[in-house]
């Protein structure tokens, strides 16, 4: 991590945040989806099993109990349920969706437990990994069946299985589960995309140009002006290394005065703590007077030596004179 760039590390907490949060979101949608998807499914079957049942019971009632098979088999075939089977009080299969079962002793044990509750049952289990809602009914003798039945001596008349499969349920959950993925992802997606390009604009951008600036500076050229576009944070950066640059670059010009041999330049004090130009101000004003010392000894010398010869010539003048004596 300490390799990569500051946009990296940003742009990696960001999808990190991101892919967090709306992960949970996605997740906490989908049960909430997969709830409510069972829920409208567990009424449909609770519908479906109610109004199959009231059809084969009347068709039962009504006597015609050879179109039984042919309806089990016709519902069965159209998806509505994955198999329906009746059997009498004796436990034998008499109408199954299963041709195979028709007449045979009924091998489901559940049978005998239903006809000792008379209570309907229904139940939730698996069938080759796929949900399977299955449900059970008791046939009992009602005031409409004495024209076929003893009232007294047949109580139960039968049972009626039905097995709904739930795979519609498990596939629109799975359905539901990989279109939340994938808006997510795309969310995600079109978040970063958006967030890098703000942040290329608003930060990195004006980074990059202030770090190509700097480096010229830093090599001499400290003509520099930085482009302030903005009066947030990075604007704020901005003009105080503006203001740096401009500090530098007064003294590059008291300086350059200086080369030229102007020592009047003033240089100002901007804090208590400006210790640089309270020093630059400082040596300007010893080499200041130094130079102006320089030049009073300098003219003192000069009348020195004018003294000297003129005593030198008066000297000679005299010697000359009493030579000629």
């Amino acid at each position: 991590m300490k390799k990569l760039s500051i946009k990296a590390k940003v742009t990696i907490v960001i999808c990190a945040c991101l892919f967090l949060v709306l992960g949970a979101m996605s997740t906490i949608n989908s049960h909430l989806q997969s709830s409510t998807i069972g829920e409208m499914c567990t009424e449909t079957g609770r519908n479906l099993s109610w109004t199959i049942t009231q059809q084969l019971e009347q068709i039962m009632i009504h006597g015609e109990n050879e179109n039984l098979q042919p309806l089990t088999e016709e519902i069965v075939s159209k998806g509505l349920l994955e198999e329906i089977t009746v059997v009498d009080a004796d436990l034998k299969v008499k109408r199954s969706s299963d041709k195979s079962l028709v007449d045979k002793p009924a091998a489901d044990p559940m049978w005998k437990a239903l006809f000792e509750s008379l209570s309907d049952t229904v139940f939730n289990t698996e069938v080759d990994g796929v949900p399977v809602k299955v449900t059970y009914h008791v046939l009992e003798n009602k005031p409409a069946c004495v024209q076929c039945h003893d009232a007294d001596a047949e109580k139960v008349l039968g049972g009626l299985k039905m097995a709904q499969s739930m795979k519609a349920l498990s596939a629109a959950t799975t359905s539901s589960y990989f279109t939340n993925a994938v808006l997510s992802i795309m969310g995600i997606l079109i978040l970063v995309a958006s967030i890098l390009v703000v942040q290329k604009k608003l930060i990195f951008d004006p980074l990059k140009s202030v770090k190509s600036k700097l480096e010229m500076a830093a090599e001499g050229d400290i003509d520099q002006t930085l482009q302030i576009k903005s009066n947030d944070e990075i604007g704020s950066l901005l003009q105080s290394i503006q203001r740096l640059i401009d500090y530098i670059r007064g003294f590059a010009d008291v300086t350059q005065k200086m080369a030229q041999g102007d020592f009047t330049v003033q240089v100002e004090v901007r804090s208590a703590r400006d210790v640089l130009s309270a020093s630059f101000k400082s040596m300007i004003s010893n080499l200041s007077a130094l130079i102006h010392q320089l030049g009073d000894n300098a003219n003192q010398l000069v009348q020195a030596a004018s003294g000297i010869a003129e005593s030198s010539d008066q000297i000679s003048r005299g010697q000359r004179r009493n030579l000629m004596k």
